[in-house]
């Protein structure tokens, strides 16, 4: 079980919005949450990592999750790798916890 106080160490905010770490599983059975891998938040996505597929899959999923319109948020970091870096605008921090605490739950 993730707690809020695990969650509140590793998003970060900055000029630009609200920054998540995250460590992607493509290929999965499907689009969920697993909790924290180290310092990144872990979910799992049932897109392949070819073509950006799996960036877009994220993107999507992300949006579902929070509520909010894909346009809001952007991969800023680790575009090729299983390590990507999003960056939500329009969000705080205690908002985006709560949303995905509850999706976790």
């Amino acid at each position: 079980m993730m707690t809020r106080i695990e969650l509140t160490a590793i998003i970060k905010i900055s000029n630009d919005g609200v920054i998540l770490p995250c460590m992607i599983q493509p290929r999965s059975s499907q689009n969920k949450i697993i909790g924290l891998y180290g310092e990144l938040l872990k979910i799992k996505l049932t897109a392949p990592p070819v073509d950006g597929k799996a960036n877009a899959a994220l993107i999507k999923y992300l949006s579902k999750v929070v509520d909010m319109p894909r346009g809001t948020m952007m991969i800023t970091g680790g575009l090729t790798s299983r390590r990507k870096t999003v960056r939500f605008s329009g969000i705080n921090i205690e908002d985006l916890i709560d949303k995905i605490i509850k999706v976790v739950k």
